[in-house]
């Protein structure tokens, strides 16, 4: 795993555990806000 990914996957994981996670929808490539 490269710095790139290995970063982007931390980031996601901060983004799941402080409630501010972005659900990516198959359908459109923008990621929709949860509230």
């Amino acid at each position: 795993m490269d710095t790139g990914s290995a970063a982007l996957l931390t980031a996601l994981a901060n983004m799941i555990t402080s409630g501010s996670a972005v659900s990516v929808t198959p359908g459109g490539p923008t990621p929709t806000p949860v509230v």
